[in-house]
């Protein structure tokens, strides 16, 4: 969810919400991380050449649009 705050509040605390993105971006990695790890150990893992071709396939569909 993002959180909302003024140009004012920016000016007068950036430190404290330059903590607070920097606090909010590192749980987030840990989170996909976790989910990462999950998926390792469930078996949900698909070959790495595969992921790229996927990958690559889904930009030149894109570019196509």
């Amino acid at each position: 969810m993002p959180i909302i705050k003024s140009d004012t509040d920016l000016r007068n605390n950036y430190n404290a919400l330059s903590s607070l993105c920097y606090t909010y971006d590192r749980v987030e990695l840990y989170s996909l991380l976790r989910d990462g790890l999950d998926d390792v150990a469930n078996g949900r893992t698909k070959p790495f050449s595969d992921a790229m071709n996927e990958l690559i396939s889904r930009r030149h569909s894109k570019d196509e649009v």
